[in-house]
């Protein structure tokens, strides 16, 4: 996984073994990169090709470069392969570069597997190298998913991953080592991971060989990270200079960038370090960073880290540092950090009172920002074991609750109604917060009624008892009552609601707002469909002002990646997605990996990206069915169903739309997949020949449709009215109403239909000029098959379609590709360019050669340049 470039050139090395041509390459990598994985992948390609080989470990070739060239050319191989070349003697490898280069020799393709700075790698310097660096982070997560068959939290995979540094031997075996409630995320990965016995013998040898005052900088440099002035800091009292630093960037333990810190050479150095490290000389030193970091302006994360390191039981006086950290991230807005602080200050508190204050004033983070509250675990545990009563109790009971609905989301609306009981009574202030999630959790189950009776009361609540400085903007409960009128079907009764809210939130400028209130505003512009430029410039500010705060940012990418698939720029779409799907996972955010998952399966479809829909949808709806998110489930249906539909596969289209329109509850209006599932069961049904059932569903769409004060809900409904009744000028009458809405696809798929009308009562040209605006949209967005079926329609028409190998067949993600392949880029070049793990590259590579029917990078690269 992950290696196609390496792979790419190994392959290219046996081509030229295979043609006689002899070569000389050197793997080099790290411990528990793969370089012997690589080297045994390419012995068995060598046999699949019927090229004579022979796998010779290093400490079994002869020291002498006479009898290294006789044992090279006496055997028949035409390809050696010789791993572990670390292990051997130095002058052995002087020796296979010597008999390497003579005449007998040459016509061998010799290919040796050694560690980054070994030896062997300095004596054989003068090779052609392949560097086997670490796996991405993508590539790092995926491996550990399909190779873990435990219980998991993706965001502990993702944390993992870059906890390992990509070491494909790490991310095989750390899981290994970990405990069940440390992979699914119920307890904190330790700070410094166990790692598997190869790796730790391999750096630890070449540590424990070091002097005493090499071993203390080596400690010194995994406390202080990257901080260079820490580092010069706690040098003082440490008692090593320079020249350890300096034996260690020579042992390979350490890097020196010119003017920037040192630091290991890779993640896993340092999990080894510190575990060779006794554990009392570890705590003292990060003790020692703590007392140092407020001095030298750590940032209050870094701080923190380090004096939750110092102990291991309750002490008072960390745990009154830790509140000083968790107050000075509150004033910075860090929100996270600061609710990790109290946490772990109210852990290590030794009386109950400030175990409950700290405990709850963390919680209360959580809940009210809607943090991950998946670590929160151990903090829960702990004030099991205290007497609480009211609000405390309140806050723990609602936690609780939320953690149920991961597993059991039915019970936990049932139990979330029974906080916001007790809340009436034991904490009114908590009120607000409780009904908003109520509202969300019942719509993401299809229960509309519930949610509606949330909304309400949310309104009654903010009449009675108004919140001058609430997160909340003042018009959230006229928002939630308009959302929730609209998802039970009393479309009309929402429209005025929903004009006010959108009207109050239009007189506000977003850069006068704090971050948390204009999350919210961002929030309740999704939830009403709000499509103004005012809306877009609220979510676009509030994405610059969250760089550093990864779980509102993921949410703000999913929201803006579904507003830009609507107004036809699924380009951006893409990249938010690339940037906003491995942040949720990271931080658990599971509304927005859902979200972001279903508009991924979304476009693929639309994109007739078939591999990426196959790799999504199964995963989509086993984590949609376990939360029993029906909204997600829906647009997966529909997204099945409208591939089907544009291949002229109406079964299977009537099937996967059917099961997407009758959810119900109407979602987020035509956002969402239950209305426009509901538009096009229509025209399939026309295309089956059922008109008459046809007619019959359509007069609920259409009501729906006109009542929602929306211009493409006007259009749409016209399209349903002209397809029932067959009347061309009614799908003309729909194109004008479309003029007004930003839906560039559903405006190409009117006319597609018009011309289609209009080329059957043998109005060709009329036809082909409307076939060829639609070739035009449908190009742009990269709706592959839409564009197929259009240039199809095109030919019937009389008209001239593009060449099969016109590069707008191509999908924004699959031109993107193919411009950076025609510049020269390897794949995991293209892969950091774009935010695609290698594999996905590889794939859209593969589909680029499909569509333009071309083999290779070079042929490939002709093509752009002509172009």
């Amino acid at each position: 996984m992950g290696r196609t470039t390496e792979r790419e050139e190994l392959e290219r090395l046996l081509e030229s073994a295979n043609g006689g041509h002899g070569g000389r390459l050197l793997l080099l990598g790290d411990a528990g990169m793969g370089t012997s994985h690589l080297l045994a992948w390419v012995v068995e390609r060598a046999h699949a090709q019927g090229v004579p080989t022979a796998a010779l470990p290093a400490t079994d070739l002869p020291p002498d470069a006479d009898d290294l060239e006789a044992c090279l050319t006496g055997s028949e191989a035409t390809l050696v392969a010789v791993d572990d070349a670390h292990r051997g003697c130095a002058a052995t490898m002087l020796s296979l570069d010597t008999a390497a280069a003579r005449p007998g020799v040459r016509d061998r393709t010799i290919v040796v597997a050694a560690r980054t700075g070994s030896p062997a790698a300095r004596a054989l310097a003068d090779w052609p190298v392949l560097m086997i660096g670490p796996l991405s982070t993508d590539e790092s997560a995926r491996l550990l998913e399909l190779t873990l068959d435990r219980a998991h939290s993706p965001a502990v995979l993702y944390r993992l991953a870059d906890a390992v540094g990509g070491s494909p031997l790490a991310l095989r075996h750390v899981p290994d080592l970990l405990t069940a409630e440390q992979l699914t995320g119920h307890r904190p990965l330790p700070t410094y991971l166990p790692m598997p016995a190869p790796i730790d013998q391999t750096w630890g040898c070449i540590l424990e060989a070091l002097p005493a005052s090499a071993r203390r900088a080596a400690v010194d440099l995994v406390v202080s990270g990257p901080r260079l002035d820490l580092l010069a800091a706690m040098r003082i009292d440490a008692d090593w200079s320079d020249d350890d630093l300096a034996a260690l960037a020579d042992a390979g333990l350490v890097q020196q960038p010119t003017g920037r810190a040192p630091d290991v050479t890779h993640p896993v150095v340092r999990h080894v370090i510190a575990a060779r490290t006794p554990t009392t000389a570890l705590r003292a030193r990060h003790r020692r960073a703590a007392d140092l970091g407020p001095g030298l302006g750590l940032p209050p994360r870094e701080v923190a880290d380090h004096l939750i390191n110092s102990v291991a039981t309750a002490d008072d006086a960390v745990a009154a540092a830790l509140e000083a950290q968790a107050r000075r991230a509150e004033s910075l807005d860090q929100l996270v950090v600061a609710s990790d602080a109290w946490q772990a200050a109210a852990r290590l508190s030794t009386t109950g009172l400030q175990r409950v204050e700290r405990g709850l004033r963390g919680l209360r983070l959580v809940i009210e920002n809607g943090l991950d509250y998946a670590g929160s675990e151990p903090l829960l545990d702990l004030l099991a074991d205290e007497q609480l009563e009211g609000e405390c109790a309140l806050w723990v009971e609602w936690l609780r609750t939320l953690q149920r609905s991961e597993n059991d989301p039915a019970t936990a609306l049932t139990a979330q109604w029974s906080t916001i009981r007790r809340a009436r009574v034991a904490a009114p202030d908590t009120l607000r917060a409780l009904l908003w999630d109520a509202a969300m959790n019942a719509w993401s189950l299809g229960d509309p009624d519930a949610g509606l009776r949330a909304a309400r009361e949310y309104a009654e609540v903010e009449r009675a008892v108004p919140a001058p400085g609430a997160v909340e903007p003042p018009w959230t409960g006229i928002a939630l009552v308009a959302a929730g009128l609209f998802q039970a079907g009393l479309v009309a009764e929402s429209v005025p609601h929903r004009r006010r809210a959108i009207s109050d939130a239009a007189g506000v400028d977003p850069t006068d707002l704090g971050f948390d209130r204009l999350l919210s505003m961002v929030f309740l512009d999704d939830l009403l469909l709000d499509a103004s430029p005012g809306a877009g410039d609220r979510a676009l500010v509030a994405a610059q002002r969250a760089q550093d705060r990864s779980a509102p940012l993921a949410c703000l990418d999913g929201i803006r990646a579904w507003r830009a698939r609507a107004c036809g720029d699924w380009a951006s779409a893409h990249r938010l997605l690339a940037r906003g799907r491995p942040l949720a996972a990271l931080t658990g955010a599971t509304g927005a990996q859902l979200g972001m998952a279903a508009l991924t399966c979304e476009l693929a479809a639309l994109e007739g990206d078939d591999g990426t829909l196959h790799d999504e949808a199964p995963r989509l709806r086993a984590d949609a069915d376990r939360v029993g998110d029906r909204r997600r489930m829906a647009t997966l249906d529909r997204a099945v169903g409208v591939r089907a539909l544009v291949e002229g596969r109406l079964d299977e289209a009537y099937v996967s739309l059917s099961a997407a329109a009758r959810v119900g509850f109407l979602g987020r209006g035509l956002r969402d997949a239950v209305l426009p599932s509901r538009v096009d069961l229509i025209e399939v049904m026309i295309r089956q020949g059922d008109r008459a059932r046809a007619s019959e569903d359509a007069e609920d769409v259409i009501a729906v449709l006109q009542a929602m004060d929306d211009p493409l809900a006007r259009a749409l409904a016209l399209r349903v009215r002209a397809l029932v009744d067959d009347d061309v000028e009614l799908l003309r009458t729909a194109l004008e109403a479309h003029a007004e809405s930003h839906d560039a696809f559903e405006y190409a798929r009117t006319r597609l239909l018009l011309a289609e009308r209009l080329r059957r009562d043998r109005q060709r040209a009329t036809a082909r000029t409307h076939l060829l605006e639609a070739e035009r949209i449908f190009a742009g967005l990269g709706a592959a098959p839409w564009l197929a079926r259009t240039r199809a329609e095109l030919r019937a028409a009389g008209g001239t379609a593009e060449p099969a190998a016109d590069l707008t067949s191509l999908t924004p993600q699959e031109a993107a590709v193919a411009h950076q392949v025609a510049s020269g880029l390897s794949n995991r070049e293209i892969a950091q360019a774009l935010f695609l793990s290698p594999r996905t590259v590889e794939y859209h590579l593969g589909s680029v050669y499909r569509k333009l029917g071309i083999r290779g990078r070079a042929a490939l690269t002709r093509l752009m340049v002509d172009a």
